[in-house]
C-alpha cells in the first residue's frame, strides 16, 4: 500500500474512533437522563411529603399597645348546612374567627375548647371556625366524627387566609361589637390565653 493509501486508511480509522466515541457519549447521557429525572422526581415527593407530614407552628404574636385596631375584612362563606354566612350576619356581636385545618394536630386538639367556649357563651359570642384547604365532605366527616355543633365554613381556596393574613394554622382573630380586630393568636390556646383574648372584646365571666 502507496503513502497515500495509508494517510486514508489513517483518517478512515480517525473518523471510526470519533463515531465510537460519540455514540459512547451519547449512549451515556442516554442512561444518565433518567436516572436523573428519578432523583429529582424523588426530591420532589419527599418534599412534598415534608409539607402533608409537617405541623405549623406554633407561633406568639407580641402586642402591640400603640397598634390602632383595624376592621376585620368580611366574608361570604358556605357552612356545612349549604347556607351562606357573612361575618356582618354577625354586626353588633363579639366572633371568634378560627383558621384550621382537618390535617393539622393543634388545631384537632383546640377544638373541644372552641366548642366549650361556643356552648359557655351561647347568645353572648359568635365562634366560627373556618376551614382552609378541606373539602365540604372532609369538614363535614371531621364534625361528624367528633360530634361538634359549630358554624364550621369552608375556605377551599384559603382566599381568606390570605385576606386576612394567616401565616400558620390555628390562627384566631377576636373582633368586638363594632367589628374591630382586637386581639390576633397564632398557636394552639388554652382556657388562659383564650379568656385574655375573650375579656379585650368583652366578653367576660
Amino acid at each position: 500500500m502507496g503513502k497515500n493509501g495509508k494517510n486514508r486508511q489513517w483518517y478512515l480509522d480517525a473518523d471510526l474512533v470519533v463515531i465510537i466515541i460519540i455514540l459512547i457519549v451519547m449512549i451515556t447521557l442516554a442512561l444518565r437522563a433518567p436516572a436523573e429525572d428519578r432523583t429529582s422526581n424523588q426530591q420532589a415527593g419527599d418534599t412534598l411529603r415534608g409539607y402533608s407530614d409537617s405541623t405549623p407552628q406554633t407561633l406568639v404574636m407580641e402586642e402591640t399597645e400603640e397598634a390602632e385596631a383595624e376592621p376585620a375584612p368580611d366574608f361570604e362563606l358556605q357552612a356545612l348546612t349549604g347556607e351562606i354566612v357573612s361575618l356582618s350576619d354577625f354586626n353588633g356581636k363579639p366572633v371568634l374567627i378560627n383558621f384550621w385545618a382537618t390535617w393539622c394536630p393543634p388545631c384537632v386538639q383546640e377544638m373541644p375548647l372552641l366548642q366549650e367556649i361556643s356552648d359557655d357563651y351561647a347568645g353572648e359570642l359568635v365562634v366560627l371556625p373556618v376551614n382552609g384547604g378541606d373539602s365540604m365532605e372532609q369538614i363535614r366527616a371531621f364534625a361528624e366524627a367528633y360530634e361538634y355543633n359549630l358554624m364550621f365554613l369552608a375556605d377551599p381556596e384559603n382566599a381568606l387566609s390570605l385576606e386576612y393574613s394567616v401565616r400558620g394554622f390555628p390562627t384566631s382573630f377576636f373582633i368586638d361589637v363594632d367589628g374591630l380586630v382586637q386581639g390576633t393568636y397564632v398557636g394552639m390556646m388554652d382556657e388562659n390565653i383564650i379568656s385574655y383574648y375573650l375579656e379585650k372584646i368583652g366578653v367576660v365571666e
